[in-house]
């Protein structure tokens, strides 16, 4: 399975296609809170990748998110916490099969994304080159096949 984790639907679905097309299943988890409680008890066997958008919204009930404004500088930085988290609670799991995906142009946040993609060792995809679904398919179905290999 290949989670997105975005809630912009309507812009992945043609990379959603793609990655049907090429045999994975693919679903999308909209919220971090979502992806949380979703990802935190997947195994190896069950995730190809988790895509993890950066800007990444959070239950709307703030009552009920671990992403609340303070510990997300105001959602930019949602999907870092996240993989954070991700990467404590299900260690067998994350870093490993996650990726960073993010339209960020902010020099700043671009930084932090950056030096997160470096400590977990996970790719950092930028949305603003992958207009192309076939390719950005072929890139991740790449990094999947490196992944099961044991490559990385």
């Amino acid at each position: 399975m290949i989670y997105f984790v975005d809630e912009d639907l309507i812009q992945l679905e043609a990379f959603k296609v793609e990655l049907k097309i090429l045999g994975y299943k693919v679903d999308s988890l909209s919220d971090a809170d979502q992806a949380y409680h979703v990802l935190s008890k997947c195994s190896s066997n069950e995730l190809d990748i988790a895509i993890i958008d950066v800007m990444l919204a959070a239950d709307i009930d703030a009552t009920k998110s671990k992403y609340n404004r303070s510990r997300t500088d105001d959602y930019l930085q949602t999907g870092l916490r996240l993989l954070d988290d991700l990467c404590k609670i299900n260690p067998n799991v994350f870093p490993k099969k996650a990726m960073l995906f993010s339209m960020a142009s902010d020099t700043a946040l671009l930084s932090d994304i950056t030096a997160t993609s470096e400590k977990y060792n996970v790719p950092f995809l930028d949305k603003n080159k992958y207009s192309d679904a076939l390719e950005f398919g072929e890139i991740i179905n790449d990094h999947i096949q490196h992944i099961s290999k044991g490559d990385l």
